[in-house]
């Protein structure tokens, strides 16, 4: 009997250990990494640092809420600057670092540059505010929840075509020219004809750009509205030396000027500038509500649209990883969300992994604040 007893005992000895052990590893699950690329330093730093913040954001509170089927989430952020081989090398870091997917990046330049790194390493890429066309319709691990350039840049032809316009000069920085020559040749095909031309007019940020005169070099021609397509610093120096210079006609940009603290750059200059957009934080939605308030609270600052774009890439990859940990493919998993609820709206991602009738409307700066059209 005794030995039996003994018996006993080591055998419940024995499996309460297990358990003991079983519960410390659920406990225990190893991180799990995920990675932000973008523009940290450099003019496009607005548009990056918002992005990152939205990134963090989703990710701080999956953690709080005890992490992705019980793995809390290490992030691991690289800066790429708007120089490509910077780029290539920060996400070769995130191939390197073993990350289960990538939020960024925020400039088309950058995103043509990367995305072949990260398709070798099948690494989803999510971007927030990447819009070239040369990455729309192609089978690859490349993701955005964006407006694609044959969107926004169709829309802004019709818009001031309606408006009975004739004459566009376009200021288009080209150090992002994935995205400021498509949307240039885009915005060209849809205005330009007999009666509508368009003057092309390119600069390099990076140089030391002379924007009083890349802006008097326009008045011989006697444009009758200006585009501009550049980040949001050199859009407020453009429409300074545009208010020097008398050029008083109405203007318009894109989302990537509106990346950054445009109406503190540009004061008083920037008054009337029309700007197309993809969100609009008064729409009455919780998903706006709870948003701006977790924003708000962990930044102390409102947020701008990247940071709403990357909010939502975040949790949409992150939707798609859990279902990568329960044994589903990654790629699979992020084609197959449907109806995401999205900050702004639900939204779904079509075969190629672009998003399916984004939001595009426009607003316009009076007595510096944003008033929809």
């Amino acid at each position: 009997m005794p030995n039996n007893h003994m018996k006993t005992v080591c055998a419940v000895t024995f499996f309460i250990l297990i358990a003991l052990f079983s519960t410390g590893c659920e406990r225990h699950k190893e991180p799990v990494k995920v990675g932000f690329i973008g523009c940290l330093t450099g003019r496009s730093i607005g548009l990056g640092a918002a992005g990152r913040d939205g990134f963090l954001l989703a990710v701080e509170e999956v953690n709080a809420a005890g992490g992705l089927s019980g793995h809390q989430l290490e992030p691991i952020i690289v800066d790429t600057g708007l120089d490509p081989e910077k780029a290539k090398r920060a996400a070769s870091k995130l191939v390197a670092e073993q990350v289960a997917f990538a939020v960024g990046p925020m400039t088309s330049q950058i995103a043509v540059s990367i995305v072949p790194i990260m398709n070798d390493a099948k690494i989803p890429l999510v971007s927030p505010t990447v819009s070239t066309n040369k990455l729309i319709g192609i089978d690859d691990y490349f993701f955005r929840v964006y407006y694609a350039n044959s969107q926004a840049a169709a829309a802004m032809a019709g818009h001031v075509s309606n408006l009975g316009l004739e004459k566009i000069a376009v200021l288009y920085d080209v150090e992002n020219r994935a995205y400021t020559e498509d949307w240039l040749r885009v915005f060209s095909e849809d205005f330009a004809d007999d009666r509508h031309s368009v003057i092309p007019v390119p600069f390099k940020t990076a140089s030391a750009v002379l924007f009083y005169e890349l802006v008097k070099s326009l008045l011989d021609d006697s444009p009758d509205g200006l585009l501009i397509l550049a980040n949001s610093i050199d859009t407020a120096l453009i429409c300074q030396q545009a208010a020097k210079l008398d050029l008083n006609i109405p203007k318009y940009a894109t989302g990537w000027s509106f990346s950054g603290k445009l109406i503190t750059y540009g004061g008083d200059s920037v008054e009337g500038l029309t700007v197309v957009q993809s969100v609009d934080f008064h729409k009455k939605r919780k998903e706006v509500g709870h948003f701006l308030k977790a924003h708000r609270t962990r930044f102390f600052d409102d947020p701008t649209f990247p940071a709403a774009h990357a909010y939502d890439a975040t949790h949409l990859a992150l939707r798609a990883l859990k279902k990568k940990l329960q044994g589903e493919e990654m790629k699979k998993a992020m084609l197959g969300i449907h109806d995401f609820p999205g900050v702004l709206q639900d939204f779904s991602l079509d075969q190629y992994g672009d998003v399916v009738n984004p939001p595009i409307f426009f607003r316009k700066i009076d007595r510096s604040v944003f008033e929809s059209l």
